[in-house]
């Protein structure tokens, strides 16, 4: 018998862009996204919104 374990959190993670939909594909993506931290994050319950992670994206490359 094989057990299959869902764990629900939020990790964090770093990409280098959030990609728009396409033709094929009507939902965002991030591209190479890597994790940043090992494990679920602690502080947090509620994910990011699209509308959060593309603020702090834009935020990122206008500081860089």
């Amino acid at each position: 018998m094989v057990e299959h374990i869902v764990h629900r959190g939020i990790i964090g993670v770093r990409a280098n862009a959030v990609m728009k939909p396409s033709e094929s594909n009507d939902r965002h993506s991030l591209f190479l996204p890597r994790m940043v931290e090992a494990g679920l994050r602690l502080d947090k319950s509620e994910p990011d919104t699209l509308a959060q992670v593309i603020a702090q994206f834009d935020a990122a490359v206008k500081g860089a």
